[in-house]
């Protein structure tokens, strides 16, 4: 089966002058049709164009070039009339071709891989017309003498309309006989082949233009994350958050299928999870999206596993890991702790906390009350020890009955019956309200007038809202988080287990009592607020930083 692929390529554009030997995303618009009709194996490729530069592009990238009459490079002729023009050049003597693909330039953003699809399908098929279109389901009206008409018959949800089918421009594949007797691509019996959205650009204008260059731009992403009753739902949410930070590439969240709770907050998020067994079978799924960049958010790994990683050719990027892999990632976040180390590719301390959304809906306090009326007390994941209840039990013994009392309870604690008891006997039991996995926290950080919390990343949101806050660490690896102690907004009371109940009455008395030394943790905070309020952003001009200079040596 022969098969003869056309580009018709004029140099005479007017909506975006020289438009097929501009450069997009660095390389000559035609450069994208010639790439996918050098997919199709066997083929003769032909540029059909009136330009000398063209040509010249052409011949760069080995493809033959048809020189187009005057006649079939004016605005007045159509497609089908350079083709029928083409064809009869191409072909000479026994040479007659089966098949006509007409590839446009201005499709830069056609896979290879949906063109050989559409091939494929055109040839086990009786077709004699295969062309690429989009599906589309609108409110859509049309014009009258008096106005205009709708053309639908009920004003329903997008999704429950009819759909139409519009044409993409991309390419038209047919049968010669149709072309060398009829002048005409189109054939009695016609199909389309649908492309995605991203596929379907026809460049027209600039606007078009702006569209395919950032989807050529984009990167494959992938999340590497986890979330369960241990580590709580911490590393989920900035996965999630980061995730919609870099929306204009191709994001995708891959967890191990014991993560059941992780992967079960991603999908009620209406994200897609790929679950995976263990190692290898992540690789291979990693492959099969032809990621480019890989995200782990899963603590400690081991070089083991980056080994395999940056085998792979992926670029690995990771967070608050301090395993023995670390140092072999592309780069590493560690906002829990303010060194260095010797590992140039780490980036340490508070400036690359990463905030969740909905932080930045609220301003920094410059300002706070005279006498503290809410308290929002939360140790997040497990609070293996109680905190929780500790806390609350001293509070009970030195604040008045008048105050509000928040408690934010992680998903993996276990002490809520003992808790609930305990609340019972409590002077203050009236104030005291529970919420449980809360995804949208700012607010209650915001009203509150004080923060007692463990030394994990709720440190990091209410010093990003300026609210006084003190901490306890809940454990060994909390008590090695660095910042608590260095701020000097914060009150940091140690471990949890070293901290008898009258210890913490006392601190708890003398941050309740002094309006002064309040207003002076605030004004600590602000600075810091401000710094890590743009951690987001720092961390993301590192990565495409240190990316982009990777990619180019």
């Amino acid at each position: 089966m022969k098969i003869l692929i056309l580009i018709p390529a004029r140099g005479g554009s007017k909506g975006i002058p020289q438009k097929n030997s501009s450069l997009l995303n660095g390389h000559p618009l035609i450069y994208y049709a010639i790439q996918n009709a050098r997919a199709v194996k066997g083929s003769d490729i032909y540029v059909s164009t009136d330009d000398a530069k063209i040509k010249d592009i052409a011949k760069v990238y080995g493809v033959k070039v048809l020189d187009r009459s005057s006649e079939t490079a004016n605005d007045c002729s159509t497609i089908d009339d350079v083709v029928f023009e083409e064809l009869q050049k191409a072909e000479s003597g026994t040479l007659k071709y089966d098949i006509i693909i007409t590839l446009q330039p201005t499709s830069p953003t056609l896979k290879k891989e949906s063109l050989l699809e559409a091939l494929q399908q055109f040839i086990n098929s009786d077709f004699d017309t295969l062309i690429s279109a989009k599906e589309i389901r609108h409110l859509f009206w049309e014009r009258n003498c008096i106005g205009f008409n709708p053309m639908y018959k009920a004003r329903v949800n997008r999704q429950m309309l009819e759909s139409i089918f519009e044409e993409t421009g991309a390419f038209v594949i047919c049968l010669a006989s149709n072309v060398r007797e009829n002048k005409s691509r189109i054939g009695k019996k016609i199909n389309l082949f649908l492309l995605l959205e991203e596929e379907s650009i026809d460049i027209d204008s600039k606007n078009d233009w702006i569209l395919a260059e950032n989807i050529l731009r984009r990167k494959n992403i992938a999340f590497v994350t986890r979330g369960d009753y241990q580590i709580g739902m911490g590393h989920i949410y900035r996965s999630i958050t980061l995730g919609s930070r870099f929306s204009n590439h191709n994001v995708y969240y891959f967890s191990n299928k014991d993560s059941e709770l992780g992967i079960d907050k991603l999908k009620s998020l209406n994200h897609k999870v790929n679950i995976y067994e263990n190692e290898d079978e992540l690789i291979i799924q990693l492959k099969e999206k032809d990621i480019h960049i890989v995200i782990n958010d899963i603590l400690d790994t081991d070089f083991s596993y980056i080994e395999k990683l940056k085998s792979a050719g992926f670029f690995v990027v990771n967070f608050e890991d301090t395993g023995d892999g670390a140092v072999y990632a592309d780069l590493l976040f560690n906002a829990l702790y303010e060194w260095t180390g010797q590992n140039k590719n780490a980036r340490f301390g508070y400036n690359y906390e990463c905030l969740r959304d909905d932080i930045y809906l609220f301003p920094i306090k410059n300002c706070i009350h005279k006498e503290i009326k809410n308290i929002l007390i939360g140790f997040g994941g497990t609070d293996v020890n109680n905190a929780t209840q500790l806390v609350l039990e001293a509070l009970d013994e030195i604040v008045k009955d008048d105050k509000t009392i928040n408690l934010v309870l992680g998903i993996g604690y276990k002490y809520e019956e003992e808790l609930l008891k305990s609340i019972a006997g409590m002077r203050i039991r009236k104030n005291v309200m529970i919420y449980k996995d809360i995804p949208f926290i700012s607010k209650l950080l915001y009203e509150a007038d004080l923060i007692i919390s463990g030394n994990g990343r709720m440190v990091y949101e209410a010093v990003s809202i300026g609210t006084p806050l003190i901490v306890c660490s809940q454990n060994e690896r909390e008590s090695s988080h660095t910042f608590a102690k260095i701020c000097p907004g914060i009150k940091y009371l140690g471990n949890i287990k070293d901290l008898d109940k009258q210890k913490l009455v006392k601190e708890l008395t003398m941050v309740n009592n002094s309006y002064d030394y309040r207003c002076r943790m605030n004004q600590h905070l602000y600075a810091f607020a401000t710094e890590i309020r743009n951690g987001i952003n720092r961390i993301s001009d590192t990565l495409w930083e240190t990316y982009n200079r990777r990619i180019q040596i």
